[in-house]
């Protein structure tokens, strides 16, 4: 049995729902998310659409990167995104996961 510890609470319901809207794979959230079968190493637990990530390519943090290259270092660059992100409130296309977040 594979074990993913995740409490259920309003936000983590609110990303389970996003996510399964934008195309992730389904989610059964409880105190913890179970393989519902046996799985071979290296298989697809969970599958996330890249339109749904983090990413540096972002228009705005492109032009942050751009003209700082010295922040261009991953804990900054995931920092910056979360603040980003954070900073647009529910106009943010990943409200959901950043709500999610502790």
């Amino acid at each position: 049995m594979y074990l993913v510890s995740l409490v259920a609470t309003p936000e983590v319901a609110s990303l389970t729902s996003w996510l399964a809207a934008h195309g992730s794979s389904q989610l059964e959230v409880g105190a913890e998310l179970v393989a519902s079968r046996a799985a071979r190493r290296g298989a697809r637990l969970l599958e996330v659409p890249s339109n749904l990530l983090l990413s540096s390519s972002d228009g705005e943090l492109a032009a942050v990167f751009d003209a700082f290259p010295d922040v261009r270092v991953p804990p900054f660059m995931l920092a910056l995104a979360l603040l980003l992100h954070d900073a647009r409130g529910d106009s943010s296309r990943l409200a959901p996961l950043v709500r999610s977040l502790p």
